[in-house]
């Protein structure tokens, strides 16, 4: 199972959430698709975020 990942550094309005750790996650039937969704930052401020893909939702 082939998984991607993709790094964000925001900034100002472009960050949206107050949040401090796995914000959303979605798994499919044997994990065969599903994607993981990490936040730390504060909204307005700053924002570290981290989308982790396979499946139909991989990153290409």
């Amino acid at each position: 199972m082939s998984r991607s990942r993709k790094y964000s550094l925001l900034f100002g309005s472009k960050a949206k959430y107050t949040y401090w750790g796995l914000r959303g996650c979605s798994h499919g039937m044997y994990s065969s698709e599903g994607y993981n969704y990490w936040v730390y930052g504060i909204k307005g401020l700053i924002a570290f975020e981290i989308y982790e893909g396979w499946g139909i939702y991989k990153i290409s």
